[in-house]
């Protein structure tokens, strides 16, 4: 027999609330509006319900019909122990990309699995698959039953990177459409067109050629998933996928990004060629270059603040100590003809903070 995993039949009738679910509720941890995520035959989902939550269950067999909208709280209860890899990673896609950007996702997993692998179910004689699974989140609980994570977007985690760089220390402004353990997509705040995001590995590393192979696997599996979110969104009509690696061709932060750059019919008078126009005369066979045009984007007024917790609200990056790296990149950003605003954007930094350090660095008066 073919060894075809049946998660669903791992599903267990439970007659009282599940451990993790228990935990979270004597801890207060279920706030605003919940989902249940891979629910199963759905007994926390009926019983926080009675109990007055606003809470919704998702099971892709039990109960298929997928939620809408964003939620506050998210629970993903025995779920990635029984699922493969490919399966994992499109649970935790899934869950990350229906959390509100300040909302918290619980993950329980297992701790009491002995043998991984396939196994043949003793009643239903179908085969169902498990394994041990260790995430890079905040450990809530751990014994020798199971383990609950606590994950916030990555753009929301404190911050403990010291770096310069943008994506290590990614904006709390921008919007997140999705993460696995290892990768993680957000729309692009200075879009080439509209649902323009990027997809970048959580390590920071510089070059595509030095990524792990799961590391470049994972950030393909999500490639497909970010299409089918801008596709929903957007309705595009195709799509430019890059990568730009080392100075010559174009990399000026240096730290893995993959552009998904949706196109639309009429966004350029003449698309022939796509990726051959990053050398303008080589893009049309026949045709000369397009010039480049330049669209101004209106910035939001934004709001003075006035102690450092404020500031930070607003520029993640305030009083923090400028590094050699981090100098070097907002150098060669500035001789690129990057503006102070993108620049103050980009290293989440007040304007007047790019103004001083460029001063103090001898690139202006």
């Amino acid at each position: 027999m073919e060894k075809i995993n049946h998660p669903y039949l791992t599903a267990i009738r439970r007659t009282s609330l599940s451990v993790p679910t228990r935990f979270l509720k004597e801890h207060n941890l279920l706030n605003g509006r919940i989902l249940d995520f891979g629910c199963g035959y759905g007994f926390d989902t009926d019983e926080l319900h009675k109990q007055g939550y606003d809470i919704t269950g998702y099971d892709y067999y039990y109960r298929p019909d997928y939620p809408e909208g964003k939620f506050d709280t998210i629970i993903c209860n025995y779920v990635l122990n029984v699922l493969e890899p490919y399966a994992q990673a499109e649970v935790m896609m899934n869950v990350t990309n229906l959390l509100e950007p300040n909302g918290t996702a619980y993950f329980a997993v297992r701790r009491d699995i002995k043998e991984e692998g396939f196994r043949l179910h003793a009643i239903h004689r179908q085969y169902t698959y498990q394994c041990n699974v260790r995430l890079p989140f905040k450990s809530m609980e751990c014994n020798s039953s199971y383990e609950l994570y606590q994950y916030n977007h990555f753009n929301k985690l404190p911050r403990t990177v010291e770096n310069g760089c943008p994506f290590c220390r990614l904006s709390r402004r921008v919007e997140i459409i999705c993460e696995t353990a290892t990768c993680v997509a957000f729309y692009d705040g200075y879009p080439v067109s509209p649902g323009h995001a990027l997809i970048i590995p959580k390590r920071h590393v510089a070059s595509y050629f030095d990524l792990t192979n799961h590391e470049r696997e994972a950030m393909n599996v999500m490639l497909q998933y970010v299409r089918q979110k801008i596709d929903e969104r957007f309705h595009p009509d195709g799509y430019n996928i890059g990568i730009n690696v080392n100075e010559a061709a174009g990399q000026s932060v240096f730290h893995v990004h993959m552009h998904v750059i949706p196109r639309y019919k009429g966004d350029v008078p003449n698309p022939k060629g796509g990726v051959r126009g990053v050398i303008p005369n080589k893009q049309n066979y026949n045709a000369a270059p397009l010039k480049n045009e330049t669209i101004e984007v209106p910035k939001p007024e934004k709001k003075k603040a006035y102690t450092v917790e404020q500031k930070r609200s607003e520029h993640g990056n305030a009083y923090v100590p400028w590094d050699d790296e981090a100098d070097r990149l907002l150098c060669r950003m500035y001789d690129e003809g990057k503006s102070i605003s993108l620049l103050s954007d980009i290293f989440e930094r007040t304007q007047g903070a790019i103004r001083s350090r460029l001063k103090k660095l001898g690139k202006i008066e």
